[in-house]
């Protein structure tokens, strides 16, 4: 994303500038308009509650901004057209990498099983397995029970909810899920820290 690439005072100038070039970014009606779109896009891909419409309002005025650097012909009656398709193609592209870190996930627990029968485990497989547990030690109890629960045994969200209800703790299966994909983005935050 490019928002990180740039000081706040530069997206300030860089905004009046986009402002002085492009007039239709002076309406309030079409931040309102893209910010309706992109909630609409976030909640159709489930990244409403991870990314907020403005940041990808942002991250589409600053690719204008990109692209007018490179001198790339953006007509002004078509900027907001432009701005649009770019934002709907960065939650696409969002999108994609959240199911790529799922299904990382999902494969290396999957193939780190630490009750295989096989005595013969290759190196990578126990650096994999270490990781793992490593990683399963630093997160929350309940999230990492999650987690042990739905990826590496394969239960049912009723079964989890069962277990749950006989602790003591009443949780519906829509809760387990979304806390289930919490506890995936722990995972994964965790795992992407250990392989840098």
């Amino acid at each position: 994303m490019c928002q990180s690439k740039t000081t706040i005072v530069e997206r300030v100038i860089t905004l009046a500038r986009l402002d002085q070039l492009f007039p239709a970014l002076k309406e309030l009606e079409l931040y309102t308009k893209l910010a309706l779109s992109f909630t609409f896009y976030l909640r159709k891909y489930n990244l409403l509650g991870q990314y907020q419409p403005e940041e990808i309002i942002s991250e589409a005025i600053c690719r204008l901004y990109q692209a007018q650097k490179q001198n790339k012909l953006i007509p002004n009656n078509k900027v907001k057209a432009w701005l649009r398709e770019t934002g709907f193609r960065h939650i696409k592209e969002l999108a994609l990498e959240r199911k790529k870190w799922n299904s990382v996930i999902k494969s290396v627990i999957y193939y780190t099983l630490p009750f295989k029968e096989d005595n013969k485990l290759n190196l990578e497989y126990e650096e994999n397995t270490t990781k793992v547990h490593e990683i399963l030690q630093q997160m929350n109890p309940d999230d990492s029970q999650l987690l042990i629960w739905r990826e590496l045994e394969h239960r049912s969200w009723e079964y989890i909810a069962s277990q749950l209800a006989n602790s003591g703790e009443i949780v519906t299966v829509a809760t387990l899920r979304k806390r289930g994909q919490r506890a995936k983005d722990a995972f994964r935050k965790i795992w992407r820290k250990k392989m840098l």
